[in-house]
């Protein structure tokens, strides 16, 4: 995970009107917007009509600055494998893991013929990752649990690990409706009585740093 290679990250521009969106809509409205999506398949979002203000960076373009086509790269929590599939143009080899097997079927119905040699999907647990020492060039994960020292273990050195998470204050207008305080706080109790605490973003990055690996850069978005 050695690099200075800056991420240039700059919000985009021209960005849609968020405003135009109606305060409100009724039940009839809603069942109609329900209906127009369809059944989800897998993790693809792509149907869903979502009008909200651009995030400062998207994580697919930042992924791509670090993938080359000679590298085998690491899906965790991998869903239906949408987008590590669209990604496929700038990696030689791929690995999807979910822990969850009707993920895996979907990602592997998802996966085109032509892709078959070179991108595979397999149920497995983050928190035991059972691949070799070194195994990948790159580890991605995206709004899913991961654990440090299992993405370290099958990275290469000098490799880099790439992942986004549910921000501290993910759709906190929510979390203020019900008193839950916010994305984060609700998170961490959840997962602290289940005896698995849920590490903060300073604490990943230090975990990281503890292991020998050089923090390229961090960031969060709040909406």
């Amino acid at each position: 995970m050695s690099s200075d290679r800056d991420l240039n990250i700059n919000p985009p521009q021209n960005p849609p009107d968020v405003h135009s969106v109606p305060a409100s809509v009724t039940r009839r409205e809603l069942d109609h917007l329900v209906a127009t999506v369809g059944e989800r398949d897998g993790w693809d979002f792509s149907r869903v009509r979502l009008e909200n203000e651009p995030g400062p960076w998207e994580y697919e373009e930042v992924v791509r600055r670090f993938l080359r086509p000679t590298d085998r790269v690491l899906d965790v929590g991998t869903g239906g494998g949408e987008l590590f599939i669209e990604l496929s143009d700038a990696y030689a080899e791929g690995v999807g893991v979910d822990n969850n097997p009707d993920m895996v079927r979907t990602a592997s119905r998802n996966r085109p013929g032509s892709l078959r040699d070179r991108i595979s999907f397999d149920v497995m647990d983050g928190r035991a990752l059972t691949f070799d020492t070194d195994a990948f060039d790159v580890v991605l994960t995206r709004n899913t649990r991961f654990w440090p020292e299992q993405i370290v273990s099958v990275l290469r050195r000098g490799g880099y690990f790439v992942c986004q998470q549910v921000g501290e204050h993910m759709g906190q207008p929510i979390f203020d409706a019900f008193g839950w305080g916010t994305s984060g706080a609700y998170w961490r109790r959840v997962f602290a009585d289940q005896g698995d605490p849920l590490l903060s973003r300073d604490e990943i990055s230090a975990t990281f740093a503890a292991l020998d690996c050089h923090i390229v850069a961090t960031g969060h978005i709040d909406n």
